[in-house]
């Protein structure tokens, strides 16, 4: 059985807590987060075409603006929502026990900034495994 995200992070948090105790394991649990969230703000990019230019330390986007020196896929819904457009230009085909675009939606419906992004992210994560 494949270990999910959730799992990983749990086990971790288990083994700093007996570690290195409470603190310890709230520090390294706020840390794996922000790693976390980093990596998928940059997943995010790669799906939108999203280009890090190293010499100039700044992204720019698939027609070749500039928008920044970091990513803001996690806070802002103006860059979250270009990801669900594209997403609904795809038409991509998902199985029926799939609730990926149900996850989407809730996170939609909920006002919910970090579960839309979450759902997003598995959608990519999904999307670039099986296309």
């Amino acid at each position: 059985m494949k270990e999910n995200k959730l799992m990983q992070i749990g086990r971790q948090f288990h083994k700093d807590f007996f570690e290195g105790g409470m603190e310890q394991a709230k520090q390294n649990l706020i840390k794996l987060n922000t790693m976390n969230t980093q990596e998928n703000n940059k997943l995010i990019a790669e799906f939108m075409g999203v280009v890090f230019h190293d010499d100039e330390n700044q992204y720019y986007n698939a027609d070749g603006l500039h928008i920044g020196n970091t990513l803001h896929y996690h806070t802002s819904w103006d860059w979250l929502m270009l990801i669900l457009g594209k997403i609904e230009d795809l038409n991509y085909e998902l199985p029926e026990d799939s609730n990926l675009i149900g996850d989407i939606t809730h996170g939609l419906v909920s006002i919910d900034i970090e579960m839309t992004f979450e759902a997003v992210v598995e959608f990519i994560e999904y999307y670039n495994q099986n296309k």
